[in-house]
């Protein structure tokens, strides 16, 4: 079970619905950052390929 974290650079002003994106995908769980325009994601996928299949789908 993969469990792996990435910080997201939101662009201006659409932070929020970043968030809420974010946090509607399966194995994600994305929190802000206090006092920042970063988010936090956390990302734990059933195994490898999942994970690989997740992080091609937030770079698209």
């Amino acid at each position: 079970m993969p469990i792996f974290s990435y910080l997201a650079y939101p662009a201006q002003g659409v932070k929020d619905e970043l968030l809420k994106d974010l946090n509607a995908l399966d194995h994600c769980e994305a929190m802000a950052v206090k006092n920042e325009e970063i988010l936090i994601l956390v990302t734990d996928t059933p195994n490898e390929k999942r994970e690989n299949v997740l992080k091609k789908s937030l770079r698209d």
